[in-house]
């Protein structure tokens, strides 16, 4: 909190300097805030494994709310931020690419799909089929354009009305999120029981306790790392800058083992290819 707030307290001078504001007449007109030496923190990284990816998924479909697994999707396929992924508008394919929208910053967010991205748009699509054309016809004129954006919606909230039963098909707002990711993080944590409670129709999985809905953009980050991708091809598909990026990778890959596999199978290959140690000038 003190590292935070002498942060902003030196952005704040710095700014006011260099607009002409103010002077600082002590210290030699060097801002104070600056280079104090205050540790930094270790950056939070954490991503998810498959085995917990695909349990929060089917506990959120088991659950009757398949948009927070569409979310988890989006997260993981697309490496894009909780924001933006709930501001998505799809765009349709080109190229095999899934086009997407954002609604407030107009950004275009262009992706390769995965069989997995592409089997929950397919079903997302079919669960609001129904639910569009109702709206279209009951439309006022004008209403038109504004209800086909909202469909256009990658994610739209499927919660049931508790008493009416019905859903809204609303954009999700504020902390509303939030809220449901985490509900259904807590059941995927303690598991789905048959109603005779012995057999398990999605088993516990526990080291899902401290995972958050932003660790789904480091998970994409690593996942893609893992598969042999460069970090200039992470970041175009992420929008992170490459030193975040590094930071990203260098807290976990270089204890993975597959990374260290992979390190002495391209040395073997090059020893046996009768690479050279000399620099041959």
């Amino acid at each position: 909190t003190a590292r935070c707030s002498l942060a902003t307290l030196s952005v704040d001078l710095s700014r006011g300097k260099l607009g002409v504001k103010f002077f600082i007449r002590e210290n030699m007109g060097i801002n104070p805030a600056m280079d104090l030496g205050m540790a930094t923190p270790a950056p939070r990284i954490r991503f998810g494994t498959r085995d917990e990816i695909e349990t929060l998924v089917k506990v959120a479909d088991h659950m009757g709310r398949p948009e927070i697994g569409d979310m988890v999707i989006l997260g993981v396929w697309t490496g894009q931020r909780q924001a933006d992924r709930m501001e998505l508008e799809d765009r349709g394919l080109i190229n095999r690419r899934r086009i997407f929208r954002q609604n407030k910053t107009g950004a275009i967010v262009a992706v390769l799909e995965s069989p997995d991205l592409k089997r929950r748009l397919a079903a997302a699509e079919k669960r609001r089929r129904g639910a569009r054309a109702q709206a279209l016809l009951a439309c006022e004129p004008g209403e038109r354009e504004q209800i086909e954006r909202r469909f256009r919606r990658v994610v739209l909230n499927e919660l049931r009305h508790a008493q009416t039963k019905v859903i809204a098909w609303q954009p999700y707002q504020g902390k509303v999120y939030t809220r449901a990711f985490s509900e259904i993080r807590d059941a995927a944590v303690k598991g789905v029981r048959h109603k005779n409670g012995l057999d398990w129709i999605v088993r516990p999985c526990p080291t899902l306790a401290d995972f958050h809905d932003a660790d789904l953009r480091d998970t994409s980050v690593t996942w893609m790392a893992l598969a042999g991708a460069t970090i200039p091809e992470i970041i175009s598909v992420t929008g992170h800058t490459a030193a975040s990026a590094n930071t990203i990778l260098k807290h976990y890959l270089a204890q993975h083992p597959e990374m260290a596999d992979a390190a002495i199978g391209k040395m073997m290959a090059w020893f046996d290819a009768g690479g050279e140690t000399e620099i041959g000038l």
